[in-house]
């Protein structure tokens, strides 16, 4: 029995995944150079110095437009 979420982690669950962890590791690199917004659900905690950056709400965020992004081009691509 095929419930609709399992069609949806099969469909779209490895795009999920590959774009989250891209995005995650792109947007931890790139938080020492740029002071990136955070959205909440965010964790951003800087003690002694040292600033500890876990964008997990930005990486889905990304996830989900990029899922957007493929599904638009296949939706145009038909007419």
């Amino acid at each position: 029995m095929n419930t609709w979420y399992k069609k949806l982690l099969k469909q779209y669950g490895p795009i999920f995944l590959i774009v989250f962890v891209v995005s995650f590791f792109a947007l931890i690199t790139l938080s020492s150079r740029i002071d990136f917004p955070t959205f909440p659900g965010d964790i951003s905690i800087e003690v002694l110095g040292i600033r500890i950056y876990l964008p997990i709400t930005s990486a889905s965020a990304f996830s989900f437009f990029v899922i957007a992004l493929i599904e638009m081009y296949r939706f145009m691509k038909k007419f």
